[in-house]
């Protein structure tokens, strides 16, 4: 009778624990997509996303190699996304912590890789970062890819270019409206490559998120065709967030589809709680990424066979 008493305390335990993390990643819907849209000759965008994490890195080239705003967001990608799957922050206390060091680390990777090569001088890349933990959602950037909070019928960015158009802004040379035409729209001053500042750790901000909240993490592609109006109908227009990664991919080209377009796309469905036993696991463009119920699964049994050793049993 011990025994199984035993047993069914450990079994009650591991449904509570294995119904929390259910809840806790069922209340988020992500998908993530990219096109290069109709005007350029070279995509230099990528994309990806985990089950409470998405990434839009956007390159620019330097004045040697063609391929080197590739290279520079493939590097900046990989340190962020290799930074994640290796040791993700499991509570809102270390993604404040671990975000700044990621795009620490990026921009670290792509001013490495140029100072390697002389034909990649000069090359960086946009960096935005979004972590949904906690009933929180934290954006972390470098650049001019932006974020944004779709709450009822009310768009918000959260995110602020690091641009010396929105640098003028800032300081009362320029209105928003004259930013959005001006010739400095693009011109960033802070970005993951940029060897003056070897120290850069990006800005980060945090937004609370609540049950119908939906985000967008999107590269210029976006916002160079789509009106913010535009952008909240769409981001409204469907239950499914990889229908939206592609309705606003599509938009963006009926327009003039003058740049590469990169969105993420995050439904928050119920309370996010934190995520500490979920594998991260890569996540294709357009798919929505769920738990990986065996690697969390895996603890029990070895679990229970211990405690029942322990008694005899």
């Amino acid at each position: 009778m011990t025994c199984r008493f035993i047993s069914s305390v450990v079994t009650a335990l591991y449904v509570m624990h294995a119904t929390k993390e259910r809840m806790a990643t069922s209340s988020l819907k992500i998908a993530s997509a990219s096109h290069q849209g109709k005007k350029r000759s070279r995509q230099q965008d990528l994309v990806a996303h985990r089950d409470n994490f998405g990434v839009v890195c956007d390159g620019m080239g330097g004045a040697g190699a063609e391929d080197s705003g590739e290279i520079a967001a493939e590097k900046s990608m990989n340190t962020v996304t290799g930074r994640f799957d290796n040791d993700r922050p499991t509570t809102l206390a270390e993604a404040r912590v671990w975000i700044p060091a990621t795009l620490q680390a990026a921009n670290a990777a792509v001013v490495s890789a140029a100072k390697s090569d002389p034909n990649l001088k000069g090359m960086g890349s946009t960096v935005l970062i979004g972590l949904f933990i906690e009933d929180a959602a934290l954006l972390g950037w470098l650049g001019d890819s932006r974020g944004y909070r779709l709450r009822g019928k009310v768009l918000q960015q959260v995110t602020q270019d690091h641009s010396l158009a929105q640098a003028y802004v800032n300081s009362g040379q320029l209105t928003p409206e004259e930013a959005e035409v001006s010739r400095f729209r693009h011109v960033l001053y802070r970005f993951a490559g940029n060897g003056q500042a070897p120290n850069e750790r990006g800005e980060m901000v945090q937004v609370d998120v609540r049950p119908g909240d939906r985000f967008l993490l999107s590269s210029d592609g976006i916002d160079k065709e789509l009106k913010p109006d535009v952008i909240a109908q769409l981001l409204a227009s469907s239950d499914d967030p990889a229908v939206v990664c592609q309705a606003l991919i599509d938009a963006a080209n009926a327009n003039q589809g003058r740049d590469n377009i990169s969105t993420v796309v995050m439904f928050a469905e119920g309370h996010l709680g934190t995520l500490s036993t979920i594998a991260g696991a890569p996540a294709s463009a357009k798919s929505v990424q769920g738990p990986d119920s065996k690697a969390k699964d895996a603890w029990y049994t070895p679990f229970l066979r211990a405690v029942m050793k322990v008694f005899g049993c």
